[in-house]
């Protein structure tokens, strides 16, 4: 159902509600500005009959509103058919009045904003319109013996203000419920998007519930094959033999890696166990771990470290930190180096890790952090994914700056007592994760 549907909806629900006190200001202003146009129209020399045919027809709409208003709000084809009388009924009072002479023409105004506002996109609208338009042609064309002698001198002028200040009411009316409707429409998309981005997280999170039970399950039996595998080889005579298990073998660990980091990226980071820990310390550990992968590749690792107190979880950010160095290694050519840094950065600890590899394209930045987004054909994008997690849980920041065929610097900034959010491993990376196009960002990045 489009929009406008929903609105003009919405519209008649809130003209039809039964409400006492709403009710008796129409019944008030309804009752007081007809009695004193009948006056108004008397005092103009208008016969009595056609007085009472139009109090006869006020009578008689009052009565049906005031029925209708103990049944459900009307459809669009049903307030097409109350508008339709609605018209026909104005058409006599100013057929009764002079026709177009009438000093009730002003109150045409009325039916012009009432089907934009209560029948939106419905074309029962231009029926409307339709009608409207013929009934006017039609008092146009009546002789004075029925549209009776044009009314003259100050009741006409008074009619005619009567008729603007009617039309101002009504129609200030519709306006307001119009924004009223703006209104709940307004808070009913914005609870409906709340509630569909509840259930994506939701479903989120008992998708990475099944991918890490699966990977966890995985995990036992791959190393079960790549053992078995491992001894066979050493008992391998034929050279071809030996070649197909090693192809094997690394096709296991290829999948260790990857099952690994969807166990990383789909563990609760609600898991923290913070304590007191050395930053230096810690990246030490980290590149003892991986200098063998650095080696197998042919890059050098240097460290200059320096002593950096804070309270974080040191289980998670070396599992950070394993990505970070993982990815600055497989991106950095054999010859290459990673040098890695820690220091004191005001209010916590810097680490940097600067790779002379092939650099990050510009529009490859952008999505730097994006869940599975990678340029990599046997990557998983879920590494950095992990290392923004991490950070951001620590109340952290990262900055990655990179020019191609130039390197790539990786900075990471943690506070030494962080207030620890609660955050998901796709958090908005925008809110922790920055990037440049130079490996010389003074704001970012100072020597």
């Amino acid at each position: 159902m489009p929009f406008a549907d929903v609105r003009a909806r919405m519209g008649r629900e809130e003209l039809y509600k039964r409400r006492t006190a709403r009710l008796r200001v129409y019944l008030t202003v309804g009752v007081s500005s007809s009695v004193l146009e009948w006056m108004l129209l008397w005092l103009g020399g208008v016969e009595p009959w056609r007085i009472l045919v139009l109090a006869g027809m006020f009578g008689l709409s009052l009565l049906v509103s005031i029925l209708r208003r103990s049944h459900l709000p009307p459809s669009a084809g049903e307030f097409t058919r109350f508008s339709l009388v609605f018209q026909t009924q104005m058409a006599v009072r100013l057929a009764l009045t002079g026709g177009l002479y009438s000093p009730m023409l002003p109150a045409l105004g009325v039916m012009i904003v009432q089907p934009v506002i209560f029948l939106g996109a419905a074309e029962y609208k231009y029926w409307l319109g339709a009608w409207m338009l013929t009934l006017v042609v039609i008092v146009g064309l009546l002789p004075t013996w029925v549209t009776g002698p044009v009314i003259a001198g100050w009741p006409y002028a008074a009619l005619v203000v009567l008729a603007l200040l009617t039309a101002m009411v009504i129609v200030g009316e519709f306006m307001r419920i119009s924004a009223h409707i703006q209104e709940r429409a307004t808070d009913a998309i914005v609870a409906l998007h709340d509630e569909r981005v509840a259930e994506a997280e939701a479903q989120n999170r008992r998708l990475q519930a099944v991918g890490g039970k699966v990977a966890h399950e995985l995990k036992n039996p791959l190393a079960a094959i790549k053992g078995l595998v491992q001894l066979v080889a050493r008992g391998a005579h034929e050279a071809r033999t030996q070649q197909r298990l090693d192809v094997v073998e690394s096709e296991i660990s290829r999948m260790e890696v990857i099952l690994r980091e969807y166990l990383s990226f789909s563990r609760p980071l609600e898991d923290l166990e913070p304590e007191p820990v050395d930053l230096a310390a810690l990246v030490e550990q980290v590149v003892v771990v991986i200098a063998g992968r650095a080696e197998q590749a042919k890059v050098r690792i240097s460290l200059e470290t320096r002593p950096v107190a804070l309270v974080g979880d040191p289980r998670r950010l070396k599992e950070a930190l394993l990505n970070a160095l993982a990815n600055a290694i497989e991106a950095t050519p054999p010859g290459g180096g990673v040098h890695v840094t820690t220091n004191i950065d005001g209010e916590g600890g810097r680490i940097e890790i600067l790779d002379t590899g092939r650099g990050i394209q510009p529009e490859h930045l952008e999505r730097l952090g994006t869940s599975f987004f990678t340029t990599r054909p046997d990557g998983t994008g879920l590494g950095v994914v992990l290392v923004v997690g991490v950070v951001a849980q620590h109340g952290g920041h990262l900055h990655v700056a990179s020019e191609p065929g130039r390197g790539t610097r990786l900075t990471i900034w943690l506070p030494c007592v962080p207030n620890m959010p609660i955050v998901a491993p796709t958090t908005e990376r925008r809110q922790v994760l920055t990037t440049s196009t130079s490996l010389r960002d003074p704001k970012e990045l100072p020597e």
